[in-house]
């Protein structure tokens, strides 16, 4: 065997080179050590469009709707509410115009009467932007549609008046209507319409009386519905109820 000098000057085995990380060197200088897999940074994947802080925020402004829509039951028990008290304030002005002017004028313009009544009812409440007594009653509040707010000046003025004037002034037209169909021209006078299309309306004077209430009942089957716009001015002027 050989001696024990030679035996300790035997070369010691090579250690293998250690590993550099996947980026290599970085700023000009060799890293200390081998890196691990786990310690090795991690690129993430880029957002995709939608999922940005930006586009986050900007979803959230856009949810709106914080108070749900007024149930069908709900906008309707405050309609006929209203209309109970709308009646009582119209009986009080066709009362005392009775007692100011007599009954015969003021029976000659009844239905001018009712709808001042209904206009100084409306006027009062949705005019000046409050509740009506039975928006009141129900606790519902009115908004237009699109914006989830209350309801503008020029929006509440529209609305009563669709509500108060505009049934009146059908009414007036549909009256004349109906005396021009009836009528019979006098000798030498020139007659408005046609002997053809007079007769032919005459045989639809009752659908023509009626044709007010049956919009009116059209417009709240469809309302049962779909649970939108409770009334035809309310249609008109996009003006729904939030409970």
């Amino acid at each position: 065997c050989p001696p024990p000098s030679l035996a300790m000057e035997r070369p010691a085995a090579r250690r293998p080179a250690p590993a550099l990380p996947a980026g290599g060197l970085e700023d000009g200088h060799a890293s200390a050590g081998p890196v691990s897999r786990d310690a090795a940074p991690k690129r993430g994947r880029r957002p995709a469009a939608g999922e940005g802080p930006g586009e986050k925020r900007g979803a959230e402004a856009d949810k709106v709707g914080m108070f749900p829509w007024a149930g069908k039951a709900e906008v309707v028990r405050a309609r006929q509410k209203d209309e109970q008290y709308s009646a009582m304030l119209s009986g009080m002005v066709l009362e005392s115009s009775e007692s100011l002017v007599g009954q015969r004028v003021a029976r000659r313009w009844e239905g001018w009467l009712k709808a001042a009544g209904d206009g100084m009812y409306h006027g009062l409440t949705t005019l000046r932007g409050a509740q009506t007594l039975g928006e009141e009653y129900c606790d519902i509040q009115q908004v237009e549609a699109a914006a989830e707010t209350v309801p503008s000046w020029s929006t509440r003025t529209a609305l009563v008046m669709w509500k108060t004037l505009c049934p009146l002034l059908f009414q007036v037209m549909q009256a004349r209507f109906i005396r021009a169909v009836c009528r019979q021209p006098l000798d030498g006078e020139r007659a408005s319409l046609s002997d053809g299309v007079r007769t032919f309306l005459q045989e639809f004077i009752p659908e023509i009386r009626n044709l007010g209430d049956t919009l009116q009942r059209l417009h709240l089957a469809i309302f049962y519905i779909r649970g939108t716009y409770d009334s035809l001015p309310h249609r008109l002027t996009r003006v729904r109820h939030l409970s």
